[in-house]
């Protein structure tokens, strides 16, 4: 899957994808957007 993003800032899109990406954390066991 690709996505595009288009955005003023990239602070923005981070909030964003955290915000979406959240739902996939029970099914993954950890943060999706994690470094670790």
């Amino acid at each position: 899957m690709v996505a595009r993003i288009v955005a003023v800032s990239t602070e923005s899109v981070y909030t964003f994808l955290r915000h979406h990406l959240a739902a996939l954390e029970p099914f993954l066991g950890v943060t999706p957007y994690s470094s670790s």
